[in-house]
Formats: structure tokens, sequence, C-alpha cells
């Protein structure tokens, strides 16, 4: 008898599914907003644009606004979101409610950023200087502090949250990553950061953050030129100053990683990272899951883009389409070269499709806006050029549509690294 009544028992439990719950979440913004909102918990990850209601299993989720965009025509604006209850308890069968609202426009948002490495600084046009030439000098330029100089400014990248990312690869005693929060990216001169990350190497070499970039989950990937590696930080690691363990990733074979100088994530994770000169005149992809664990690997991609044998051929930067095609610039040939998505999907040597010259440029950073234009950083010439995509779609020598310059004053004086933030979006 008590046998049986054990298994009725058991029975019936296992029969007794444990009722989902609900959350409602509001989300309040004003019309022309493009809000963007993560739940996450019990192993879900959900994304929602405007209020609605979840079905979820009973548990804790985190919930975590991210910028809204407003679009705009090259570049958008992004906008700050907030919320009372970051965590939310779902319980069985219950209603829970939580909401968000979206404020003032985020500082440093809608702004072409750039690096000006001999005047150790950080500046940004904004959106409305980009649309025709002149010769006036940056919206905003941030500057280092005695405590935290930025002596030698390397590598530049804006955050899933508004924050721009600078590397500072200077000498061995301030070499870092200085995060600066949206706050902090307002007309002003100088900024402590507000996070800063350094490396601890017992082999004593130098840290020198080339290039950074953000994956969409928050991880920082940072091209790092002394190890020929690429160091990529999870968002805990983010929060504070310190000298967090990365996980680092090294090439296996010849020409994968070797002197590094710019780096591009793809929509699917992957990383694209040029290799500047020397024998590894190279651009390689790694897939995403090869960014998850420390170690040697072999990159999924190969592609071999020297176009001539001279040594000043340096392919320094690169910008990814949204659909997978790759521009890249050769330096020492004043060329920007076009490689079809189908191309460069897996090793070889693709010819380029497009040939754009760009006579006496020494180009050192590319990057795309919203219309598909593709903006230069012109070394030389100390100006940044934009050639609209109608002059990108056959080889030739185009006119810039548009040229910033300095006017002979100086203050576009060592330009290199440049981003929109926030980042182009998909066309």
């Amino acid at each position: 008898m008590k046998r049986r009544s054990l298994w009725v028992f058991v029975l019936l439990f296992a029969g007794c599914a444990v009722p989902e719950g609900r959350l409602r979440l509001v989300v309040v913004a004003e019309g022309g907003l493009e809000p963007r909102v993560v739940v996450e918990g019990q192993g879900a990850r959900l994304e929602a644009g405007q209020s609605t209601t979840l079905t979820l299993p009973p548990g804790t989720y985190s919930l975590t606004p991210y910028p809204a965009r407003k679009p705009g025509a090259l570049v958008d604006e992004a906008y700050r979101g907030e919320t009372l209850t970051p965590t939310v308890q779902v319980r069985p069968g219950a209603l829970a409610e939580a909401a968000v609202s979206y404020g003032p426009r985020l500082p440093g948002s809608g702004f072409l950023w750039f690096l000006r490495r001999d005047a150790a600084e950080v500046a940004a046009y904004a959106a409305g200087r980009l649309e025709a030439s002149s010769t006036l000098p940056p919206d905003l330029t941030l500057r280092g502090t005695s405590e935290r100089p930025l002596t030698d400014p390397c590598g530049l990248a804006v955050d899933p949250q508004g924050a721009l990312w600078v590397g500072n690869c200077g000498a061995l005693y301030n070499a870092a990553i200085y995060k600066y929060a949206p706050e902090q990216l307002e007309p002003g001169g100088e900024a402590v950061p507000s996070v800063t990350l350094t490396y601890d190497d017992p082999a004593g070499l130098p840290f020198e953050p080339e290039a950074l970039a953000f994956l969409s989950d928050g991880r920082l990937v940072v091209a790092e030129r002394a190890r020929a590696a690429l160091l990529v930080y999870s968002p805990e690691q983010l929060r504070a100053d310190g000298a967090p363990a990365p996980v680092v990733v090294r090439s296996s074979s010849p020409g994968g990683l070797g002197d590094v100088a710019d780096l591009q994530l793809d929509p699917a994770g992957g990383a694209w990272v040029v290799n500047a000169s020397g024998l590894s005149k190279t651009v390689v992809r790694f897939a995403p899951g090869q960014l998850l664990a420390s170690g040697k690997v072999t990159p999924e991609v190969r592609l071999e883009l020297e176009l001539a044998k001279d040594p000043p051929n340096a392919l320094m930067a690169m910008a990814l389409e949204p659909g997978g095609d790759l521009w890249v610039a050769h330096t020492g040939l004043d060329l920007l070269a076009h490689y079809a998505a189908g191309d460069v999907q897996r090793s070889g040597k693709p010819a380029p499709g497009v040939r754009v010259g760009v006579p006496g440029c020494d180009p050192v950073d590319l990057a795309l806006d919203n219309q598909g234009g593709l903006w230069v950083s012109c070394y030389a010439r100390r100006t940044f050029e934009r050639y609209a995509p109608a002059d990108l779609r056959q080889s030739g020598n185009p006119a810039p549509a548009t040229v910033l310059g300095d006017g002979g004053e100086g203050w576009l004086s060592r330009i290199w690294d440049l981003a929109f933030s926030p980042a182009a979006r998909a066309r």
C-alpha cells in the first residue's frame, strides 16, 4: 500500500508543470527614437524595442536599457535609457512589471571622433559639420590629465552604452586603455578616465593596444601590437580600474597575426585584423568561437592582399560593409581597394574589384557612414575626406564629396583613427 501511494505521488508531481509568469515591460520614448531593451535570465536573452508583455519561466531577470537611436543623415544620435527596476523577479502565474524611459541625448553621440597622435588628444566633429567641406576646428576636444596623460593615443572605439574607449600606447609607465563615460564627452578640455585598464606582463613587454572594437554583448576586443595577439575582456572586467587577465588569442600559423594595425568586428561576431607590413601584409578573420578561450589558433580566413612589392605598401586600415564587402587602405600606394563579400569568405589572394586612387592622401583609417559614404583619414594632407557611394562603384580617382581640413592651422596634424558614435547602421 505504501509503495502504491508513493508511485501515485510521483506521477502526480511529474504531471504538475511549474506555471510560467509574465513580465509587462513598458517602454516610454518620444517619437522617432528606436529603443533597445535587453531582458536576460534563466538562460534566455530577449530584446524589445517597444512596450510588450513577455511570458517567461519563473526566476530573476536583469533589465538593460541600451541607448535608443534617432536616425540621422550620416550619423545617428543616441538617447539614454533608464529604469528603476534593473532586476525583476518573475513568479509562477503572476504578472511582474517594469518600465524603461528614454530621456536626453547621450553626450558624445552624433559625432565623428578621431585621434591626434602628436597633440595627444581626441577630438570630434558634430553631425552638422559632416555635410559640407570646411576648415573650421573640431567641435569637441578631449585631453588627458597629468595623472592619466594621453601620450600616444593609438586605438579608438565606442561601447554599446555610448562610452568612448581610447588606447594609449605611450611609454611603459602609462600605457593603458582609458574609458570616458558619456557625461565626460562634453566641451571642457580635460578629463580623468572613469576606468583605466593596464596590462601586467612578467616579461616586461610594452602594452600597445593598437585597435579596439566592441562585440554586441559588451566584450572588448583589442588588437595588441607588441604581443601580436587579440585580447578579449568581459563586460565585468571593464567596470573598474585594474589589470584584469583577458582571453589572449594568438595565431598558430605564419601570417595570422603580426604587425597588427586595425581591427573590425562583423555582425556575426567574427574579428577581422589587418597585419600592416613586413612579411605578413594580410587581413585575417577569427571566428566568434575562437575568441572564447586563450590559446593559439589558425584564423578561419587568411587573405593575402599585397598589390605591390615595394616596402612602403603597408595595409593600414579597413572598413567592413554590412553585407560583408571589405574596403582596405593600401597606404603606400595611396589606394582604397574594394573586395566583394564572396571573395573574402575563404582564404586566398583575391583581386580588388574596384580601386579608388587617393593621390597624396596617405590613408591611415577608414569609416563608413549611414549612407555608405567612405570617410578616409588622410595623414599627409591633414584632412578627413568623404567619398560618396556613387563614386565607389568603379575604379578611378574621384574627387571627395566632402573635405574637412585645418587650413594650415595644424589642428589636424597626425590624425589617425576614426569612429562614428554610434556606429553606422546596416543599410
